[in-house]
């Protein structure tokens, strides 16, 4: 009677070794395949919808202008994989290539969407596309002739001061934050910017962020360079906003930018 534990415990280890053995190894991730354009291989296998490749498995395209969508159900995760980005950023294997796009864009994609003025953060880079307008309704400020933000930087040992535009809660940032009648229009990509607010009744001066980058682009700019990026590729209209991110990451890594700007100025034609 005694030995019948360790006969329970010998038997269970057989039964449950093989499903051990076959289980991904840690780390591993299984994606899903849940749109095609193209033609896609795991390996020499071609991937059909509904087909599950493995992080570290072989992945490849057949041919240009091509494009897979995969999806992770845990924790749940949808990706757009562009043939064009998958073969510059010289990846072998789906963990390559999301390795390689995390770093590339150094932030989480939720702090790469901007929307809100608390969304910023010290040593930030944005992308403004002709004029970048964030909420402030979750801040104490109330705009005034009194009560305002202002962009500051050193520019030949001069300090520049510019107040923000404001209207209705909204901050608006544009290239006026870098056009002064002393100076004319002063390159943005050269400085780094830190906000600050003021209120004059109690003479307050507060640093709220500081060593900003910004880089303006007209909304005409980035839709020509966007087609020329994915020249011959037909993109859904449901795949607007992947496809966006994608080029993003892409042509403006580590930049803070607002998606809803973009896929407008983009697709203002649609």
């Amino acid at each position: 009677m005694k030995s019948t534990p360790l006969k329970f415990l010998k038997i269970s280890l057989i039964f449950f070794l093989p499903i051990l053995c076959s289980s991904p190894t840690f780390g591993q991730e299984i994606w899903t395949i849940s749109r095609i354009k193209g033609k896609v291989f795991c390996g020499s296998k071609p991937l059909s919808v509904g087909d599950k490749v493995k992080s570290d498995e072989d992945f490849n395209f057949d041919k240009p202008n091509s494009y897979v969508q995969v999806r992770l159900n845990n924790p749940l995760r949808i990706r757009l994989i562009i043939e064009k980005c998958y073969r510059e950023s010289n990846a072998k294997t789906l963990k390559d290539y999301f390795t390689y796009t995390d770093d590339l864009a150094s932030r989480s994609e939720e702090k790469k969407s901007l929307s809100s003025f608390s969304y910023l953060n010290n040593n930030m880079s944005i992308l403004v596309v002709d004029t970048l307008k964030l909420r402030t309704n979750n801040t104490d400020i109330k705009f005034s002739t009194t009560h305002f933000i202002y962009a500051s930087y050193d520019h030949k040992g001069n300090e520049i001061n510019k107040i923000l535009k404001h209207q209705d809660g909204d901050l608006f940032f544009d290239s006026s934050i870098f056009t002064t009648k002393k100076h004319g229009v002063i390159s943005s990509q050269n400085y780094s910017v830190n906000l600050v607010e003021y209120k004059k009744s109690t003479n307050y001066n507060s640093l709220k962020f500081s060593n900003i980058k910004f880089l303006f682009i007209t909304g005409k700019e980035v839709k020509a360079n966007f087609f020329q990026y994915f020249e011959d590729v037909h993109i859904p209209k449901n795949l607007k906003k992947e496809f966006v991110m994608e080029f993003i990451r892409f042509r403006y890594p580590g930049f803070g930018v607002n998606l809803d700007d973009i896929i407008t100025s983009i697709f203002s034609d649609d």
